[in-house]
C-alpha cells in the first residue's frame, strides 16, 4: 500500500481565520458561531446545541460560512488540561461560521474530511501539537503556519475512506464502553452520598448550628488575585480542591503582601476548604504541606474547634443536608450561586453527641471512603485505559501502522477485554 509524504497544509485548499461578527439582529439573518467550547471532544464534531448566534454581514458570510466536511481548528484559548490545537469536523445542517479564535480548514478533493479530522486529532492527542503553542498571557495561541508546515503521510482517498469507516466503528465501540463506565461512576457517587447521609443520622446525633463547631467565623478568600512567578504564596482555586494534595507544587502564587491583606484565610493544617461559589460543597482538609497558602473568593475556610474532626466536617459538606440548605440559601441568585458566610455559619448540622461517638463515626467514614475510593479508582483506570486505547488506535490507523481491512475483529476483541467489568 502506497502512502505519500506531504505537508499538512496540502490537505487543505483553504485556511481561513474565523469571524465573531456583531450582536444578533434577531431578524432571521443571524448565523451560528462555532467556538472551541462547542467542540464535542469525544466525537470530534462541532456541536450546535450551545452555539451563540451572531450577525454577519453577507459579504463576510460568503467568505467564512462553514460547509459540511470543513474542519474547525482551535487556534486560541485552551488551558493546562486542555491545550489549544484540537480539531472538529462540521457536519451540521445550519448556517454557521467559526469564531475569530478558530480557523476554517477546507479539505482538497483528494482528501476524505473524516480522515483529515482523525489525523489532525491524532497529532493533537499524541502531544505533537504542543510544540507549536505560544503563551505570553493567560491565552494559548497555536502557530498554525508552523504546525501546518509539518510533514505527514497519506494514502489514496479510497484507503482514507476505509480508515475513516474503520475508526468510526471502533471509536464508537470504545465511546459506548466509556459511556457505560461513566454512568457506573455516577451511580457509585449517588450510592456513596446515600451511605454518607446515613452516617450523620441516628440516635447518637444532635442538631446544632455549624458555627458552634468552628473556632472562627467562616471567611471568603482573595477577591481579586494578582499572580507572581515565584517568591509568593501558594494560591488555591476552586478547581484545585479535587485531589489538592497532588497539585500543591503546581499551585499558582500571589504576592505575600496581598496574602497579608487576607490574613484570616491564610491556611493552617486541618482547615476545611469548601467551595461557596458556583459548585457548592466541594471540600478538602488542608495538609501540613499547604500551611501558609491562601484561597480565592470562591472558597471559604472552616477552622474547627479543638476536638471537632475536620475530616468529618469536610465529609458533611458532601451530604444531601448540606446541598439542600445551600440551595435554599442561594435560591434567589440570578447568576452564579454564591453562599453567604452568615448563612453557612448557621447551617443545621447533625453531629455526634460526644467525642467517643465522633471517633466511631469517623472510623465508619474512613472505612466507607476507602471502599468507595477503591471502586472509583477501578472505574477511573478503565476510563483512562479506554481513552488511551482510542488515541492509540487512531494514530495507528492514520499512520498506516495497522491494516484496517483486517484489524476490525482484533480491535473489537481488545476493546471488549479493556472495558471488562470492574
Amino acid at each position: 500500500m502506497s502512502w505519500t509524504t506531504i505537508r499538512l497544509k496540502h490537505l487543505f485548499s483553504s485556511v481561513q481565520n474565523g469571524i465573531w461578527g456583531d450582536e444578533p439582529a434577531y431578524d432571521g439573518t443571524d448565523v451560528f458561531c462555532a467556538r472551541g467550547t462547542d467542540f464535542d471532544r469525544t466525537t470530534n464534531r462541532v456541536c450546535v446545541s450551545k452555539m451563540p448566534r451572531r450577525s454577519i454581514e453577507p459579504r463576510a458570510l460568503s467568505r467564512h460560512q462553514l460547509r459540511p466536511g470543513d474542519l474547525v481548528l482551535e487556534k486560541s484559548g485552551g488551558s493546562a488540561d486542555q491545550p489549544v490545537g484540537s480539531v472538529a469536523i462540521f457536519d451540521q445542517p445550519v448556517r454557521a461560521v467559526c469564531s475569530n479564535f478558530n480557523a476554517r480548514l477546507q479539505v482538497v478533493d483528494s482528501v476524505e474530511p473524516r480522515f483529515a479530522c482523525y489525523l489532525m486529532n491524532g497529532l493533537y492527542w499524541s502531544g505533537f501539537t504542543r510544540q507549536f503553542i505560544k503563551q505570553t498571557t493567560g491565552i494559548q495561541n497555536l502557530d498554525a503556519d508552523a504546525f501546518l508546515a509539518q510533514r505527514c503521510e497519506v494514502p489514496s482517498i479510497e484507503e482514507q475512506r476505509r480508515v475513516a469507516r474503520f475508526l468510526d466503528v471502533e471509536t464508537a465501540r470504545i465511546d459506548d464502553l466509556r459511556s457505560h463506565r461513566t454512568a457506573q461512576r455516577s451511580v457509585l457517587a449517588e450510592k456513596e452520598r446515600f451511605v454518607l447521609d446515613q452516617i450523620f443520622v441516628g440516635d447518637f446525633s444532635v442538631r446544632l448550628r455549624m458555627k458552634y463547631l468552628l473556632a472562627a467565623k467562616p471567611r471568603y478568600g482573595v477577591l481579586v488575585p494578582e499572580f507572581v512567578d515565584d517568591g509568593g504564596v501558594p494560591f488555591v482555586r476552586i478547581n484545585d480542591l479535587v485531589d489538592l494534595e497532588s497539585k500543591i507544587s503546581q499551585l499558582r502564587q500571589i504576592p505575600r503582601s496581598l496574602s497579608r491583606q487576607y490574613r484570616t484565610t491564610v491556611v493552617r493544617p486541618g482547615d476545611v476548604l469548601v467551595s461557596v461559589v458556583g459548585t457548592l460543597g466541594r471540600s478538602t482538609v488542608a495538609s501540613p504541606l499547604l500551611a501558609g497558602a491562601n484561597v480565592n473568593r470562591a472558597i471559604a475556610i472552616l477552622r474547627t474547634q479543638p476536638g471537632v474532626s475536620p475530616e468529618l466536617l469536610s465529609a458533611w459538606t458532601s451530604t444531601s443536608a448540606f446541598e439542600t440548605q445551600a440551595m435554599i440559601a442561594t435560591g434567589n441568585d440570578s447568576a452564579q450561586r454564591t453562599l453567604g458566610m452568615e448563612d453557612l455559619a448557621n447551617f443545621d448540622v447533625m453531629w455526634p453527641a460526644d467525642i467517643h461517638e465522633q471517633e466511631r463515626v469517623l472510623r465508619d467514614l474512613t472505612s466507607i471512603q476507602t471502599a468507595f475510593g477503591r471502586m472509583r479508582r477501578a472505574i477511573d483506570r478503565q476510563l483512562e485505559t479506554l481513552a488511551e486505547r482510542r488515541q492509540a488506535l487512531i494514530m495507528a490507523a492514520v499512520t498506516g501502522q495497522i491494516d484496517v481491512t483486517t484489524a476490525g475483529r482484533f480491535a473489537a476483541a481488545a476493546t471488549a477485554t479493556t472495558g471488562g467489568a470492574a
